[in-house]
């Protein structure tokens, strides 16, 4: 197993990981990244959120997930392609 390091700034806080094959998707307060498995940076969607991104589902090569965009409770949903990280 190789085991790499990357350091990413991220928007606000940091919130989740989530695992997808060989990408690792990293959500923060406003924005999701994509890395790839050599740590390599993707893509990065922001403006998703003021105050964090969930990521609820992932299938047919679509990231389905919310935005919290008036706390709280002021959610919104979006769909991403997980190739590319653009609006489907």
């Amino acid at each position: 197993m190789k085991r790499i390091a990357q350091t990413i700034r991220c928007d606000g806080y940091f919130g989740h990981f989530y695992v997808v094959g060989d990408r690792l998707l990293v959500a923060t307060a406003t924005e999701l990244i994509c890395f790839g498995e050599d740590a390599d940076l993707i893509w990065k969607r922001s403006n998703l959120a003021i105050d964090g991104v969930i990521v609820d589902g992932i299938g047919d090569g679509v990231i389905e997930g919310q935005g919290e965009w008036d706390p709280p409770g002021g959610w919104r949903t979006f769909r991403l392609l997980l190739s590319t990280g653009e609006p489907t």
